[in-house]
């Protein structure tokens, strides 16, 4: 590090302090990962994540989620596949699935009166899944090709 020529010695403090914040932001992505998983594992009356969780699960969905994710950065081509891949299916979830299941959850059609409400929450549901898996489809088979 310190064989590095004059000029490029005035950057080190700033790869130094961005390799902080890279160590920093990871546990901070996989905490709330780990809990929802330890929560659709063993949720408690209420969907939420139990205080009795064995450690055995704690550390099992740890190393999981940990090591996809060393997986995904050493096996992938480039940012950008990983982008395209979650910009496929997370927006297809997010723009219409999740919409679509808390209106069912919430029974919004049965409180209009109408089953009208309730089959406009199903078709989100059912049309975001089909264009999440298509756009997935779509990303794995331009990068196979």
């Amino acid at each position: 590090v310190w064989s590095a020529s004059g000029a490029d010695r005035g950057m080190l403090p700033a790869f130094v302090f961005m390799s902080c914040t890279i160590a920093m932001a990871y546990p901070l992505n996989v905490f709330p990962a780990r809990v929802t998983v330890l929560a659709m594992l063993r949720p408690d009356d209420h969907g939420s994540l139990p205080e009795s969780t064995p450690i055995a699960h704690h550390v099992g969905v740890t190393l999981a989620l940990t090591s996809l994710s060393l997986a995904v950065a050493i096996f992938a081509p480039g940012i950008h596949v990983v982008f395209q891949l979650l910009g496929g299916t997370a927006s297809a979830f997010v723009c219409f699935c999740v919409p679509g299941a808390l209106a069912i959850r919430s029974r919004a059609g049965e409180i209009a009166g109408s089953t009208r409400g309730t089959a406009c929450a199903y078709a989100l549901v059912v049309g975001g899944t089909v264009v999440g898996v298509v756009a997935t489809v779509e990303t794995v088979r331009g990068l196979l090709a």
